[in-house]
């Protein structure tokens, strides 16, 4: 029979950074019994992949696991679009600024932006340069329109991005005058793959999930100590 067998779960980031360490409650295992001992974690971090190390202790050699977890989904965003020293007729140069809001970098950030008129009717289509991203950070993705035979107008762009497997598509609509292009309205995501067919899209997913992830590692570490037994 063990007593008070519980573990210590240290939580590190990609780059192996310690970031908490939390301590499940204390259970006693009976001969050829599996008891699940739990430690909850409100995560105050940002999205991300991290890794749980646990450290099984029961009064014996200690036994320990990791598994790796993701909290939230990779995404980039696009915050804004500006474009500046416009005239009409001219090649209007769009900067747009994309987000990351992962904690690790994302490399080869492809783009396909599409104006388009009020009927959805494709005008002109431009591909980007791809573009790289740090942890948590910012980049400017640029593209152009020659807006030569353009009328003053309203516009829909269409923001198709690429990276990692996954693709979102975003719209803005802008206005188009003899000497500006400004947004008209605040972007929105109208499509996205993220590639996860199950993302943590709440805090109560977080929890039930990282748990879930919690009470496996402990499974498994007490079913190695038991094969050592025996």
């Amino acid at each position: 029979k063990i007593l008070n067998a519980k573990a210590t779960i240290d939580i590190f980031d990609f780059k192996g950074n310690k970031i908490t360490t939390i301590v499940t409650n204390e259970a006693d295992v009976n001969i050829g019994e599996k008891r699940i001992v739990t430690a909850p974690w409100t995560p105050e971090v940002g999205n991300g992949a991290y890794k749980a190390v646990a450290t099984l202790l029961y009064g014996g050699p200690s036994t320990k696991d990791e598994k790796t977890f993701n909290i939230g989904s990779l995404a980039i965003e696009v915050l804004a679009i500006s474009v500046d020293k416009f005239k009409l007729g001219g090649i209007a140069k769009f900067s747009i600024v994309l987000e990351n809001k992962w904690n690790d970098k994302v490399t080869n950030i492809l783009g396909v932006v599409s104006i388009k008129d009020e009927n959805e009717e494709v005008i002109t289509e431009y591909r980007t340069a791809p573009v790289d991203i740090e942890a948590y950070g910012r980049q400017v993705m640029e593209a152009y329109w020659d807006t030569d035979k353009v009328l003053p107008g309203k516009y829909l762009m269409d923001i198709m991005l690429d990276y990692l497997s996954k693709s979102s598509e975003h719209r803005f609509e802008i206005g188009v005058t003899e000497d500006e292009i400004r947004t008209l309205t605040t972007g929105k995501v109208i499509s996205a793959d993220s590639g996860d067919k199950n993302p943590l899209t709440s805090l109560v997913g977080i929890l039930v999930i990282f748990n879930v992830v919690l009470i496996g590692v402990i499974i498994f570490v007490y079913l190695k100590i038991i094969k050592k037994k025996h």
